[in-house]
């Protein structure tokens, strides 16, 4: 009777985990597509740009060639889609063949229905608004989806990830360029889908290509083993985004310029760190040209103003893991010795000019005033320098449970509390008068130095 009521039990247990799932998972597509809804409505012209209905197609175009590049990115980032963390490591002790049915793996229909989801919302944004236009967009571009997953695939059973690489940074560029085209001059609807079709057709017959070139090979067990490293890599990377080890996974990976910094200095070595991570902050940039240019058409210099701020967060973050080192290991601080200060904004030093480069060609582009480039800079400097006293790891002990049953992390509801307050304080400083919003966010600085002279006492 009792095993009969764990199973009973058991089964209500699953069940409400289930119910929960799905119905977080119907409230944030609920959400989502009442916000794209929203977005149809911006249309105006902001300085150079424009958004109309006439060429709200072509920004469609544009951003599917982007997110076409990032899709292709993320497939190779998180490995071999078909093999399984058992399936590597018991099958790699010896040789074996592995299965290549993309299809037995759930993360390969997670990517399919996100690509889907991610190009079904954008179309409701920037194109005709019908039942025939949403259902063919879905089929098209789930197409594409599973083409450019079966050509990733055979690129990594070849080797030969270097080619669909350069179409995907191709893509993105042409992408961003094409935007920019759209919104800047009056679309050209011939050359315009021309380009973007030619960069389509070439990267679905490259799929293909790679696809029946592979369809005999068999995956060697160094590939496997290094792509699924980078696939533990990537994920972790994504699970612990602003938490305390987080900063580990980002930056650039090359070290062509610190191999040829022979200083010891921290400024020195802080700007070589930036200098190899530049690819980055292009990345960061090509990706918020076309978001500022949506954001400045429907809110005008705030929404230019928003855009800077974010990006300069997000160079700032991606940049910082120098800074952040030396602020988290004391053991290292004491053993280098030196001012806690005079090192801390050293290694600060990269993240704030590449924060500053960032900031000045979006201004350059958008045409933002002086004092939001000044406040958006400011912003990139405080989150350069990090937190004063930064936690070591997460303690999963510390819970809180919502009214649906979701149980969350305490210590990360303080992290996205800490980050809403960054962001908060610099978007009311926008919303104030220029000089008054200056002086907020050199207040904010002010206040994160002092934290940081207080913790060196």
């Amino acid at each position: 009777m009792s095993s009969t009521n764990t199973k009973s039990s058991q089964k209500t247990g699953r069940f409400l985990d289930l119910y929960n799932w799905i119905f977080t998972l119907v409230c944030f597509l609920a959400v989502a597509v009442s916000i794209c809804f929203a977005f149809r409505d911006v249309r105006g012209t902001y300085r150079w740009f424009s958004l109309s209905d006439s060429n709200a197609v072509f920004f469609f175009v544009g951003a599917m060639l982007i997110v076409s590049g990032i899709f292709i990115q993320v497939v190779f980032s998180l490995g071999p889609l078909a093999y399984s963390q058992a399936e590597i490591f018991w099958r790699f002790s010896g040789w074996a063949k592995l299965p290549k049915n993309l299809w037995a793996s759930a993360l390969t229909w997670v990517l399919i229905a996100g690509w889907s989801l991610v190009s079904v919302l954008l179309a409701t944004i920037f194109a005709p608004l019908s039942i025939g236009w949403l259902v063919g967009t879905a089929l098209v571009t789930t197409a594409l989806g599973v083409t450019f997953i079966w050509g990733a695939s055979g690129a990594q059973l070849l080797s030969r990830e270097k080619m669909l690489k350069v179409w995907a940074l191709a893509s993105v560029i042409a992408g961003v360029a094409l935007t920019l085209w759209a919104a800047m001059l009056p679309a050209n609807s011939v050359s315009f889908l021309a380009v973007a079709g030619a960069l389509l057709c070439s990267g679905l017959l490259l799929s293909l290509i790679l696809l029946l070139l592979s369809r005999r090979s068999q995956l060697s067990s160094v590939s496997a083993t290094e792509a699924f490293q980078r696939r533990s890599v990537v994920l972790s990377a994504i699970s612990n985004i602003s938490s305390p080890a987080g900063y580990k996974y980002y930056g650039g990976t090359r070290r062509w310029a610190r191999s040829r910094i022979r200083s010891n200095h921290p400024a020195f070595i802080s700007l070589a760190s930036s200098a190899d991570s530049s690819l980055t902050v292009l990345g960061v940039f090509l990706f918020s040209l076309p978001v500022g240019i949506f954001l400045s058409i429907a809110l005008r210099e705030m929404g230019a103003g928003l855009a800077v701020i974010c990006g300069c967060w997000m160079v700032a973050t991606l940049n910082r893991w120098l800074a952040r080192e030396w602020i988290a290991q004391r053991s290292v601080r004491a053993w280098i010795g030196g001012s806690y200060l005079r090192q801390l904004v050293g290694f600060a030093l990269g993240p704030a000019v590449a924060t500053c480069l960032y900031s000045l060609a979006m201004a350059f582009v958008f045409a933002i005033p002086l004092h939001i480039t000044a406040l958006a800079f400011l912003m990139g400097l405080s989150v350069s320098l990090g937190d004063s006293e930064p936690q070591s790891g997460i303690e999963y002990d510390l819970t809180i449970t919502t009214a649906e049953g979701i149980v969350i992390p305490l210590q990360y509801v303080t992290l996205v509390v800490s980050l809403t307050v960054v962001l908060g304080v610099h978007v009311v400083a926008l919303l104030l008068p220029p000089v008054v919003g200056v002086l907020l966010a050199l207040g904010f600085l002010v206040f994160i130095l002092f934290s940081h002279w207080r913790a060196s006492r």
